[in-house]
């Protein structure tokens, strides 16, 4: 009986955390091993970030940050790559000496040309929006994209749905538009005054204005396409033409009164090492209640057992 309950009780709190291990996993996080570090971090391309997690399979702590890390890799989809490395594997013990990693889990993000990467202080709290107001500030205040459309698709994340944090600005310009440069000037104004809070790209559209304009709904040149951090109304572009700035103006206040007041909101996922010790005190609370129900029986059974011994001793005939 003690073992059937303790089946039913594990399949029902396995389905209800089984979302935590699942994201675990994260897609857009690399798991990394020495080969590997070496060919995407340490010889990245010159003008690559690559954000790296050096972690324990035994530490308690880097299980409890897994699906929050998988959240923060998902968040910069599109910019950088990130991933992780354990520091078990003997292999991998240089490359933990070489960054002077002495406590896990450790977040350091690789800059661009630069050999010594940044490292998130212990002191800050692990969580994905402390980690992005982290990595924002070290972003170009204007990253200048290629004119490609699958990279332009990539930076605004427009194959997927999911969320976007921060919210992601592209000025799209032609050859014609770049005339007025006062525009674009305040662009990168209102970029380097709002650096660390979003971030912001600019393209030079010019040959692939009509593929552009017919997949986000542009209808002249030059034009802000806005990702919305959070789009649960199912929206996620907003175009901004003319008057942009008086838009940008409410727009921010929109981020500022919602965004990351919905951010700061959230329920975290359950914890491993909180599951763990709920689990563990449940399973003591069955055990004890079973062990006095089955001692109370035992001692039931022997006083009805002795009762009808001690009346076949004394009936005569």
């Amino acid at each position: 009986m003690i073992i059937f309950f303790q089946i039913i009780i594990n399949f029902c709190l396995w389905f209800l955390i089984s979302p935590v291990f699942a994201a675990e996993k994260g897609e857009f996080v690399i798991e990394l091993n020495s080969t590997t570090f070496t060919e995407l971090v340490i010889s990245r391309k010159p003008d690559d970030y690559f954000l790296v997690e050096f972690y324990n399979p035994l530490c308690g702590a880097c299980k409890n940050f897994a699906p929050e890390y998988a959240r923060i890799a998902e968040s910069f989809r599109g910019l950088f790559k990130v991933g992780r490395i354990s520091t078990s594997p003997e292999d991998h013990k240089p490359i933990t000496q070489q960054y002077e990693i002495t406590v896990v889990p450790n977040i350091i993000l690789f800059l661009p040309s630069n050999p010594k990467p940044i490292y998130f202080g212990f002191d800050n709290p692990r969580t994905p929006l402390m980690v992005t107001k982290w990595i924002t500030p070290n972003l170009p205040i204007v990253i200048t994209l290629n004119s490609i459309q699958e990279e332009i698709s990539n930076y605004l994340c427009s194959e997927d749905n999911r969320e976007v944090f921060p919210s992601r600005f592209l000025w799209l310009y032609g050859k014609e538009s770049m005339e007025d440069m006062s525009m674009i000037n305040s662009y990168r104004g209102l970029a380097e005054t709002k650096h660390g809070e979003a971030v912001f790209a600019e393209v030079d559209v010019s040959g692939i204005e009509e593929e552009i304009g017919q997949q986000f709904n542009i209808s002249g040149y030059p034009a802000i396409l806005v990702v919305i951090g959070l789009h649960g109304t199912g929206q996620k572009f907003r175009v901004l033409n003319k008057n942009w700035k008086e838009s940008i103006k409410d727009f921010w206040e929109d981020i500022d009164a919602s965004v990351l007041d919905s951010i700061y909101k959230r329920t975290p996922y359950i914890s491993l090492q909180s599951f763990t010790i709920c689990f563990l005190i449940l399973s003591l609370f069955i055990v004890c209640y079973f062990i006095r129900r089955t001692s109370k029986y035992n001692k039931n059974t022997r006083s009805e057992l002795t009762s009808v011994s001690w009346g076949g001793d004394t009936k005569t005939d």
